[in-house]
């Protein structure tokens, strides 16, 4: 792991260093100074006159240019490097020993052929770690560029996918509009077929019954006679309640609330916040949530055997519609009725609140009653 990490530090740290200073390097500018005055002095040597001063020069420029943060990085990191430096460094440590103004001159061209072997190989490490780390950033910029092409192209395939998810859904929601829509038609129809032919029937029967010598049947056939138009005009109010078609729909709620009540014999509580807050929804928001109630009721009066329900209609502090249905019933285990086992009933209740951009929650558990909370955006 350590190696690793001295590999990681010695990518990141020396390459980027050594390739922003390969064309204007500090050792090899020292030393072209010494070059260059080197030859000079050659050239018109003397006894007397010898470019002793200029390796002194050299040296004391080396050692200072050894403190710069660069080169202790490839010391304690590149052992080629360490090796070639510590090497000049030596030599250097002789030039402060040993040069004075008196130094011969073939000493110091021993020293320069020295230095000068050192230096070239300093310049061909240079080199090859220049075209390493060439090879390294545009192995890491291939690699980047790949990152960043699947990134992007995941990007796309995620967006594209939830863009088909939503297109689904929204059509999948405009079905079950229309599904809904077909539905609440094929109620109209219903109700004005039963009110129109079977409870006219019925009432022509009742009144032919009543021309005849009064007896027991007789009064037995009127009254069911009336029971049955009584159901029929009951059960024409559910398909199709006149308050809701008027758009009221808190008299709507009360008249459902009232039925269930005389017809299950459960007492049903209605509590509504507001009739304003119930008519402030379009009609067809309004038939959804009418729905609604009346489904949780039905429920209640097939399987809930409750002895007390209560309805409730309020404004939240997130300015959404909350209706709770509550009843004192045997309940469920939530467990038990997962959502690809739920009856019709209440997966219609589901679409109903999902088309209203609402939520609904069956809050419940075995013999302890049942809530059911519906929100919908005001």
């Amino acid at each position: 792991m350590k190696w690793l990490l001295s590999v990681f530090l010695l990518s990141v740290l020396l390459f980027p260093l050594f390739a922003s200073i390969a064309d204007n390097d500090p050792l090899y500018a020292v030393w072209r100074k010494l070059d260059v005055a080197f030859s000079a002095a050659t050239e018109i040597s003397s006894a007397q006159e010898t470019p002793a001063q200029e390796f002194i020069t050299f040296s004391r420029e080396y050692k200072e240019i050894l403190n710069d943060n660069f080169y202790r990085l490839l010391v304690v990191h590149d052992s080629e490097f360490r090796e070639l430096l510590l090497s000049i460094e030596s030599k250097a440590d002789k030039i402060d020993r040993t040069f004075s103004s008196a130094t011969e001159i073939s000493e110091c061209v021993t020293m320069y052929n020295s230095l000068q072997k050192d230096i070239m190989e300093y310049l061909l490490l240079r080199n090859k770690v220049s075209e390493n780390s060439g090879s390294f950033y545009a192995m890491l910029l291939i690699v980047c560029s790949l990152i960043i092409v699947i990134i992007v192209a995941v990007i796309f395939e995620y967006r594209r996918r939830l863009s088909k998810a939503d297109t689904e859904q929204n059509r999948m929601i405009l079905f079950t509009q229309a599904v809904m829509q077909g539905q609440e038609e094929e109620r109209r129809r219903i109700s004005l077929e039963l009110h129109d032919t079977l409870a006219q029937d019925i009432k022509s029967a009742q009144l032919l019954c009543e021309r005849l010598v009064p007896s027991a049947v007789t009064d037995k056939i009127k009254t069911t006679c009336f029971e049955c138009i009584q159901q029929i005009r009951t059960i024409c109010y559910n398909l199709t309640p006149p308050d809701l078609e008027m758009g009221n729909l808190s008299a709507a709620l009360i008249h459902l609330c009232g039925t269930f009540q005389r017809d299950n014999a459960i007492p049903c509580t209605l509590v509504i916040e507001s009739e304003k807050l119930c008519n402030s929804f379009s009609s067809v928001y309004k038939l959804h949530i009418f729905r609604l109630v009346q489904e949780s009721l039905a429920n209640i009066g097939k399987h809930a055997c409750a002895s007390e329900v209560t309805v409730v209609l309020r404004r939240t502090k997130r300015q959404t519609l909350l209706i709770l249905v509550t009843d004192d019933g045997k309940g469920f285990d939530p467990k038990e009725k997962k959502i690809g086992s739920e009856h019709f009933g209440i997966k219609g209740m589901r679409e109903r609140a999902l088309f209203m951009n609402g939520t609904i929650d069956f809050i419940t558990s075995p013999s302890d009653g049942t809530e059911v909370r519906i929100e919908i955006p005001c």
